[in-house]
């Protein structure tokens, strides 16, 4: 568990982890600030380091710095209050799936809970080329949208009217609004 390049290299300057464990070290080498979402670490190794913030939110196995002269600011806060991870596209036995987590609260270390579960034949899945018409067309009686890679142009919104609806996108999903409306 490496975060960043090696000090040689010159500075990094940070980034965010959550869902995450690590059996072993974590060795921060040269990051200027870290985010640490509910994660698993079995030790931080802060030593040598030129971080000059890190936070750990929910995380077991932070590190135990003194809060008087520390070599660099680490915040450590024992519990995320709430979270909501975001949808994920899973193949079993060669079906494909949407899981939706729960939203969490007073959450500590790794979640792999799932609320419920949507075959992929209950979502529309939108392709290049699909506009806002044909996305509102088929989404009518699904559980869920999965935007495929692609540029979406819209000269209309898209419009959500089933509670609980999912929306997934895949790589990098964009939607464009063509005019004065959002998308």
């Amino acid at each position: 568990g490496y975060c960043g390049k090696e000090t040689d290299l010159g500075p990094s300057s940070g980034g965010f982890i959550a869902n995450v464990a690590v059996k072993g070290s974590v060795k921060l080498g040269t990051q200027q600030q870290f985010l640490f979402r509910n994660c698993e670490f079995g030790k931080v190794d802060i030593r040598n380091t030129s971080n000059y913030n890190t936070v750990y939110v929910g995380v077991q196995g932070a590190p135990q710095v003194p809060k008087v002269n520390a070599p660099q600011m680490v915040s450590d806060i024992p519990q995320t209050d709430r979270v909501a991870e975001k949808p994920f596209l899973v193949e079993e036995n060669g079906k494909w799936f949407v899981y939706v987590p729960p939203v969490t609260a007073n959450s500590v270390g790794l979640s792999g809970d799932v609320e419920r579960t949507i075959p992929i034949e209950e979502m529309y899945v939108a392709k290049a080329g699909d506009t806002e018409a044909s996305i509102n067309a088929g989404i009518v009686g699904k559980k869920g949208l999965l935007l495929s890679p692609a540029i979406y142009p819209l000269s209309m919104p898209v419009t959500i009217t089933t509670p609980g609806f999912v929306i997934l996108g895949l790589g990098f999903a964009t939607l464009v609004s063509l005019g004065s409306l959002p998308a």
